[in-house]
């Protein structure tokens, strides 16, 4: 029977890690940039590993059980296939300083096996829920030793794998899940638990906005009122070319401010407006159409890759506002100008993305995160307010936008909107007539 003591220890090597790296480090780098966060990742997933393999039950003297492909395997699904690709590697050699090629064969063969399947499985594992990432993870924790099996078979060693089905096998298999089950539960938790505390970080900014917003904006905006008025009394014919100007650019910055105030309104009392099914196409059309002029004046070009039929569930004025906050930020993301190309796309059953990407200055992860929030903006004189308000819009669509950028390179953003069967089923109908 092996050791019970070392058997806790691996557990704990794999568990504990995971909780002073959360504990202490986690908050720290939520807005580094992806290359830090993945370095930061290897050395915690790194330390897990290392702790796995210098507390190992000895089943012979070439063969040993620990829980490495735990760390590393999660180090695959949590931070990426660099990363797990850097712990496999430094798996077998530290496996090999400690026990030469003895049974080093034995563990390439199962790593050969195994992570192939880590690999076709991540993108599924991503998408799953939290509930069912856990089982997927204690299945996909249990699959070496089926590896390890077809690697004993082709190293001829069978009359080990035949002896290892004991009740200490079944105690090794226990082990396992209790380890994994808790990892994954530990990580789901932490991840779920950051989440929610963002998200209420952002609500009681947006309700102490939505307050004073409320409080505000009516007593603000009729002084301005009453002096733009004014300026445009005192602008008389007989007045200098300076003055007019002067007040010209009094009236103009009057205006701006009035601007800004309607937005802080709209995201202050939202007005629940009945959606309704769209076509995505001609919904793009238009507002490509209204920015052309504008896009040309700043030497940007707006290329559409739009398939023929996309509905969605949306208001249109609302829908019309978002894509024109979205498209102007992308155009003046580029002050030399450039290629801003819009594309729609249905990979998942029930959403329609559109995905506007430009090749502007680009944004970091911290910048990325920010987004949404009130007064965050990147642009000189820029509020952050029409981006706000354009989360608020396609969160009361029940879609999402999503952000991908790299500095110097461009942004995406990705528009996810709700599909329309009752349009889906009527475009199919007319399509079906006309043939």
């Amino acid at each position: 029977m092996p050791d019970l003591t070392y058997l806790i220890l691996q557990i704990l090597a794999v568990i504990l890690p995971i909780f002073v790296y959360h504990t202490f480090f986690g908050e720290r780098i939520i807005y580094k940039s992806s290359r830090v966060v993945s370095i930061y990742d290897f050395g915690f997933w790194f330390v897990a590993l290392l702790l796995c393999m210098l507390l190992p039950t000895f089943l012979t003297t070439e063969y040993r059980f620990d829980l490495r492909t735990i760390p590393i395997t999660l180090g695959f699904l949590y931070s990426g296939p660099v990363v797990g690709f850097a712990l496999a590697f430094v798996s077998l050699v530290v496996r090999f300083f400690m026990g030469g090629l003895g049974g080093l064969y034995h563990y390439l063969l199962v790593l050969l096996f195994y992570l192939p399947v880590v690999l076709v499985v991540i993108k599924s594992f991503r998408r799953a829920s939290p509930k069912r990432r856990i089982g997927f993870f204690i299945g996909l924790s249990l699959f070496p030793f089926v590896c390890s099996s077809l690697a004993l078979l082709i190293l001829a060693d069978v009359s080990f794998l035949i002896s290892s089905f004991n009740a200490g096998f079944f105690l090794y298999v226990t082990v396992c899940v209790i380890a994994s089950w808790t990892a994954v539960l530990l990580l789901e938790t932490i991840r779920e638990n950051r989440q929610m505390r963002l998200s209420l970080q952002q609500a009681e900014r947006q309700k102490l906005l939505r307050d004073l917003t409320s409080v505000f904006a009516h007593e603000i905006r009729n002084p301005m009122q009453v002096a733009r008025g004014f300026l445009q009394l005192l602008n008389a014919p007989d007045l200098s070319t300076d003055k007019k100007k002067y007040i010209d650019l009094s009236i103009e910055e009057l205006d701006r401010a009035n601007g800004i105030i309607s937005e802080f309104l709209a995201f202050a009392k939202p007005q629940k407006e009945e959606i309704e099914p769209i076509e995505v196409r001609t919904q793009l059309l238009r507002v490509i159409d209204m920015l052309q002029g504008y896009a040309q004046s700043q030497n940007v070009t707006i290329e559409a890759d739009l398939p023929e039929h996309y509905p969605v569930l949306a208001h249109q004025q609302k829908l019309d506002q978002c894509l024109l906050n979205i498209f102007k930020n992308a155009i003046e993301s580029m002050p030399d100008g450039g290629v801003v190309s819009v594309a729609c796309s249905s990979v998942q059953p029930h959403c329609v993305t559109i995905d506007i990407t430009d090749q502007g200055i680009g944004m970091t992860k911290e910048q990325i995160n920010q987004l949404g929030s009130p007064f965050y903006s990147l642009k000189e004189k820029g509020t952050g307010i029409g981006l706000m308000v354009s989360y608020q819009i396609i969160k009361s669509f029940h879609g999402k936008i999503t952000v991908t950028s790299e500095k110097g390179t461009g942004t995406t953003f990705s528009i996810s909107l709700p599909i329309s069967r009752d349009l889906s089923l009527s475009v199919a109908n007319r399509a079906t007539e006309s043939m």
